[in-house]
């Protein structure tokens, strides 16, 4: 006869995959739910972390945690106006032993609208022409001497559109 000892040994805990994920520019994912466990340590007892391998797209202070218990849930919010790709890693650790499980982010450009300032209303007299009247264009995507201004009248009796230079 002998006997045998078995020695316990802390298992990493288990977390399940999450898809990679595509949204478009200055949007955040939602909630993207998945569950954790552990043999030894409750689900609620469970930390979780998470890094972006492109900080400028996502910063880590960007990926955000929800849920309880073995269901739990990341958000990803990236900067604003950036796009590219980043692999979030997210980490359920009991302390002892951690689990990581990547996804790949990927955020889409999205074609921002270009900006005009505002123009006061105008006031001259019959046959006088306004002068140059300033305002300034811009674009997140685009140079703002690529842009193309254009101008057009509502009442074209009074102010006929061939009239409105730029």
């Amino acid at each position: 006869t002998f006997e045998v000892e078995v020695t316990a040994i802390n298992d990493a805990p288990t977390i399940t995959a999450i898809s990679d994920q595509v949204i478009i520019e200055d949007a955040s994912t939602g909630a993207i739910g998945f569950t954790v466990g552990d043999v030894e340590t409750a689900a609620g007892s469970l930390n979780l972390s998470g890094t972006s391998t492109n900080t400028t797209l996502v910063p880590n202070g960007n990926i955000v945690f929800g849920g309880s218990g073995a269901s739990r849930s990341v958000t990803v919010t990236p900067a604003a106006g950036q796009s590219g790709s980043t692999t979030i890693t997210v980490n359920v650790t009991d302390g002892v032993a951690t689990t990581p499980e990547a996804f790949l982010l990927t955020v889409t450009a999205d074609n921002d609208a270009p900006t005009i300032t505002a123009i006061s209303d105008q006031v001259v007299n019959e046959d006088t022409p306004t002068g140059a009247i300033a305002f300034t264009v811009g674009d997140p995507e685009t140079p703002a001497g690529s842009l193309t201004v254009t101008g057009g009248s509502n009442n074209i009796t009074l102010v006929p559109n061939a009239n409105i230079v730029f």
